[in-house]
């Protein structure tokens, strides 16, 4: 099984209520926050909704901007969205065979797990989705507001 499929396999019922709510929500706009490979974004397009999608990790971003090449509703951007705009710290994290893992990433400090290593730590842009509308770049309302984040845990 790819990645792919296992994340979308770990996502089901989150797409099965987008698609849903899709048909039932009168503001037709979503904001993905950590929109890895657009697999929770994607029913909101196929509606013709208008989607932001936040993914700061480059490489994720490409997927995207492959898997919906001109798709004109369709916003990508490249920030990390964070209660402060500015620049922070992201910490990525690694498989246990020391490559980059795909999707376990966090403005938060990652500790290892059975699962996850942690990996070197890089500065991203970061962005308050308030400065965002404040500003006219995305709409002051949106009909869903998808957050898929990883939170740092403490040592015990």
């Amino acid at each position: 099984m790819s990645s792919e499929m296992s994340v979308a396999s770990l996502q089901w019922v989150e797409i099965a209520l987008s698609r849903l709510l899709s048909a039932l929500v009168p503001t037709q706009c979503m904001i993905d926050v950590g929109a890895h490979h657009g697999t929770s974004l994607e029913p909101f397009l196929h509606a013709g909704w208008n989607v932001y999608a936040f993914e700061p990790i480059e490489a994720n971003r490409r997927v995207l901007t492959n898997s919906f090449a001109g798709v004109e509703k369709l916003v990508i951007r490249s920030e990390a969205a964070s209660n402060q705009t500015g620049t922070r710290a992201f910490h990525l994290a690694l498989n246990l065979d020391g490559t980059l893992h795909e999707y376990h990433h966090s403005l938060e400090q990652i500790n290892e797990d059975p699962w996850h290593k942690k990996g070197p730590t890089v500065a991203v842009s970061t962005v308050r989705l308030d400065d965002l509308a404040a500003r006219g770049d995305i709409p002051t309302r949106v009909g869903f507001l998808k957050i898929d984040t990883e939170i740092g845990r403490a040592h015990v």
